[in-house]
């Protein structure tokens, strides 16, 4: 008779552990789905040393994101125009409907000359190199609140992060 009971409770034990496992689980998924979903658009915007304004802007949901592009503006060496380019990448976390959590890398690439030469009928040529430069960091974001995150004799570089939609 004991073991009969034994195993009956065994059985009964393991059914509840099962249910209330199920229960967790079934939880957790609902609080994934309840998640509000939402669209976030991250812009970041900086004035370079002649003044000129320049910004970047993606729209993203929550998690990883990659923007590489070109400038309009190109620098010029000699006669020859040289493209610029800017990256914008990171991951963004939401806390809540106002707040959020920002890792973000935001870089761009500088060409300058590595050296010169006079060729036939003296004319000039430079020989160029693009140096990347950029910021890395994180970041507590309010959403809608712009936030400057580079203030030097080169840049000034006003990250902000809004909440699209509701």
């Amino acid at each position: 008779m004991k073991k009969s009971t034994s195993a009956a409770s065994v059985l009964i034990l393991m059914s509840v552990l099962g249910s209330a496992m199920a229960q967790s689980a079934s939880q957790v998924e609902a609080g994934d789905k309840n998640k509000d979903l939402a669209n976030y658009s991250v812009r970041v915007e900086w004035k370079d040393t002649k003044g000129t304004g320049h910004h970047i802007e993606l729209v993203t949901t929550e998690g990883a994101f990659n923007l590489s592009t070109f400038l309009q503006d190109k620098a010029r060496i000699n006669d020859t125009d040289i493209p610029i380019t800017v990256s914008l990448e990171g991951t963004l976390n939401v806390h809540d409907s106002e707040h959020g959590r920002l890792k973000l890398f935001f870089g761009r690439t500088v060409p300058y000359i590595t050296g010169t030469s006079t060729g036939n009928g003296g004319m000039k040529t430079s020989q160029y190199s693009q140096h990347q430069v950029g910021l890395s960091s994180v970041f507590a974001v309010t959403f809608g609140t712009s936030l400057q995150i580079q203030s030097d004799e080169t840049d000034t570089v006003t990250l902000t992060v809004k909440r699209l939609g509701k």
